[in-house]
């Protein structure tokens, strides 16, 4: 079975975004080339949801 790069990054961001864990979330195997897709598109997901530190001014 073939699935777009573009379902598993749907899939991945809505895993980060509901807060499910990497383990629970991916459906693929971990070692195959969807799994890692899955993974590395998890990880962007879940960075951008955190707000970015701003850098502090001098008073």
């Amino acid at each position: 079975m073939v699935v777009s790069k573009e379902t598993i990054e749907r899939e991945a961001a809505e895993a980060a975004s509901k807060g499910l864990s990497l383990d629970d979330s991916c459906p693929y195997p971990f070692r195959s080339a969807a799994g890692m897709h899955f993974k590395a598109s998890y990880f962007q997901a879940l960075l951008q949801q955190k707000p970015q530190p701003q850098p502090s001014t001098p008073a």
